[in-house]
């Protein structure tokens, strides 16, 4: 879409567009790859934010749309794989604010497509119970040579491996849930500096009304 920019004042977007739907669907049509429009991060601030290019933005050619992953992930989990990014300074959302799921999927495959979410190995088919698989193929071609002792040896796990994987998964957890509680803990205090701050310049403007 073709056009420049001009600074227009806000009510003058108001009566343009009327409603923060409308809205969204005027940033969507100059190219910019949104969350979802019932996303809980989808303010009218966002969505200027994402104008002025105060937080990261993104056109959607750009994206590769709905990218999965075969790991069992949360919103949660995929909030933390993005901040853990420190190219990015300002992702304009938070842990109560989030967008959906497929949009963090995408960004984080743009940023970093060598993530582990999008990582596949051999072993990760332990945990699916099934997968489409040209099996005649292999059952025909008898001439077909495997390296090794091939005896399912690739799907199964002996007990010691178990317990290793286990142990790996616990802590894991708990490497998160620490990740978790600073990344609260630091927003909890962010939080507190901006209602200091609030609180100053209301105590200001009170002052100047006494005067």
């Amino acid at each position: 879409m073709q056009g420049e920019n001009e600074v227009v004042p806000l009510q003058t977007l108001n009566n343009m567009f009327g409603s923060k739907e409308n809205f969204y669907w005027a940033v969507w049509q100059l190219g910019w790859y949104l969350p979802n429009q019932r996303a809980p991060c989808i303010t009218v601030n966002y969505l200027m934010k994402v104008l002025k290019g105060a937080i990261y933005r993104v056109k959607r050619s750009d994206i590769q749309l709905g990218i999965t992953t075969h790991k069992n992930v949360n919103k949660v989990q995929l909030f933390e794989e993005l901040f853990a990014i420190e190219d990015i300074e300002e992702w304009g959302f938070d842990l109560t604010h989030l967008p959906d799921k497929q949009f963090m999927l995408d960004v984080l495959h743009l940023l970093r497509p060598d993530n582990h979410l999008f990582s596949f190995r051999p072993q990760d088919l332990q945990d699916v119970a099934s997968i489409e698989f040209p099996v005649q193929l292999f059952r025909d071609v008898n001439t077909m040579a495997l390296p090794g002792n091939f005896n399912q040896a690739l799907f199964k796990k002996s007990e010691e491996q178990i317990k290793k994987e286990k142990i790996a998964q616990l802590e894991g957890r708990l490497l998160k849930k620490q990740k978790r509680a600073n990344m609260l803990q630091a927003e909890l205090q962010k939080n507190q500096q901006k209602a200091r701050v609030l609180q100053s310049e209301l105590g200001a403007q009170n002052q100047m009304q006494q005067q």
